[in-house]
């Protein structure tokens, strides 16, 4: 009685080798398939040539370490069928199935699998973060570290491998310095500690009506478990600073556009964390 299975979809007895998953289930796949479309296992020579390759005697099979449901999708990019497009799946799935087709260089697999990680980036921003660092996907870096700066550090640094600790450091620092600078606005030029303010109001009078609108701003800066660097407000500065209805006074209103544009000027100038990791590249 044999304690595997043999998998439904890669059943061919004119296979050329036989893999067999984590949780022993046996896929019999074609040797020509596995050259043309994955870049990391050697070439499999018929048995008749003295060459070398990944030689596997009969009746054996070669043990991979991933578990069955990684690799009936995996092997499905090999062949010349739809592929699967990774939709339905949830994200523990994709991030393994992602990860294999790196290691193993499906080259069909690694582009879908790289699409379909980018549409978790709100719900696992530092997964894939990493998964776009470990595999220099810089477009994916670049994407989701805006996300991830939310999450704590102590959560962070241990998922990061050593080389990109201190870019992570000094990028959510360029984060936390601008958030610095945007509140100043509020506080060095418009005075809010009285709520006055007089830098747009004619003849240099003060206006006290400032008072109520940079509340908002101040609200959703506040330091949180959600938000331990209080930096979220910045990350989508034009729905933050959308302009208010209930600003009346000419003066306030252009007290409310300047400080948005210091806001997005703040933004702009930030260097991305992928401009972060080539700079101590460097160093």
């Amino acid at each position: 009685m044999p304690i595997y299975r043999i998998s439904p979809n890669f059943n061919s007895h004119g296979a050329d080798i036989v893999f067999q998953s984590s949780d022993s289930l046996r896929f019999h796949v074609h040797a020509k398939n596995l050259e043309v479309s994955a870049g990391a296992f050697p070439p499999i020579p018929p048995k008749s040539e003295n060459i070398k390759g990944l030689i596997v005697a009969d009746g054996e099979c070669v043990s991979l370490s991933e578990p069955e449901a990684v690799l009936e999708v995996l092997f499905a990019f090999m062949y010349p069928q739809r592929h699967p497009d990774l939709e339905d799946l949830p994200f523990e799935l994709v991030s393994a199935i992602a990860e294999a087709a790196e290691k193993y260089e499906v080259y069909p697999a690694m582009n879908v699998c790289r699409r379909r990680m980018r549409d978790f980036i709100s719900t696992n921003p530092v997964e894939v973060c990493l998964y776009g660092a470990r595999h220099s996907y810089d477009n994916v870096v670049t994407c989701t570290a805006q996300y991830a700066i939310f999450v704590p550090l102590k959560t962070v640094v241990p998922l990061l491998p050593a080389r990109l600790v201190v870019p992570w450091i000094d990028y959510l620092n360029s984060w936390v310095v601008a958030r610095d600078r945007v509140l100043r606005f509020s506080w060095n030029q418009h005075h809010y500690s009285n709520g006055l303010h007089s830098a747009y109001v004619q003849n240099n009078s003060s206006c006290s009506s400032w008072r109520v609108h940079p509340e908002d701003i101040i609200r959703k800066s506040a330091i949180t478990s959600d938000d331990p660097a209080g930096i979220r407000f910045l990350v989508d500065v034009d729905k933050t600073f959308q302009q208010k209805t209930e600003i009346e006074r000419e003066c306030c209103r252009k007290a409310w556009i300047a400080w948005h544009n210091i806001a997005k000027g703040e933004i702009e100038k930030m260097p991305s964390f992928v401009e972060m990791i080539k700079v101590n590249t460097r160093m």
